[in-house]
């Protein structure tokens, strides 16, 4: 008699202790042979997966009329949260990214560009720092991409053919820093949120 195990691969593995494989296992049952289990012991090698979904889809952070001047964590106008939640689906060990485009432009006034430094010394200058909370952290001060680490997870995975619910940020918020030189204007940049591997 032939039998046939039928499985569908989930989008999140578990890691085999030593290295990164997918395993194969299977026990059968039998009312004449009992039962029996087997399963593969090498193992294929397992390419990295990471999915990063943000709900609602296309927030928009705004923190409206702010000073020149303005520093990270003067009272609450510096303070905005993304107002999304943040899903993270990865296969192995990682860091929670936060990037910004690196010119934000307008269309009255020079274009604003980001210094990753957040010294903001030069007219124009702007910087960001990022957390998965409320608070104002030391560092993480945003740059172009990969940008900055904010959080670091292990695997989402539980065992579940679709890769699990994964891990879901619901607070990231974003600080501004602003040169001392600053023109009004309604400037317009990008803040990407992803996944990299630790």
């Amino acid at each position: 008699m032939e039998l046939w195990f039928n499985f569908t691969i989930g989008k999140v593995a578990r890691k085999t202790i030593g290295g990164d494989c997918w395993q194969i296992a299977a026990m059968a049952n039998d009312t004449q042979y009992k039962w029996g289990f087997g399963y593969d012991a090498e193992g294929v090698t397992m390419n990295s997966y990471s999915e990063v979904s943000i709900s609602p889809s296309g927030p928009t952070v705004d923190w409206g009329l702010v000073p020149p001047g303005l520093d990270f964590g003067d009272d609450t106008a510096s303070e905005q949260p993304l107002g999304a939640n943040v899903t993270y689906i990865v296969n192995g060990d990682y860091t929670e990214n936060v990037s910004s485009s690196a010119t934000w432009t307008n269309a009255t006034a020079s274009d604003a560009t980001l210094d990753a430094t957040g010294n903001c010394s030069s007219p124009q200058q702007f910087s960001l720092k990022a957390n998965i909370n409320g608070t104002l952290p030391g560092g993480n001060l945003v740059d172009v991409s990969p940008g900055v680490a904010i959080a670091t997870g292990t695997i989402t995975g539980d065992n579940t053919t679709d890769g699990g619910p994964g891990n879901v940020e619901t607070a990231n918020t974003l600080w501004l820093k602003l040169a001392s030189s600053f023109e009004t204007a309604k400037y317009t940049g990008t803040i990407t949120y992803s996944v990299a591997s630790a």
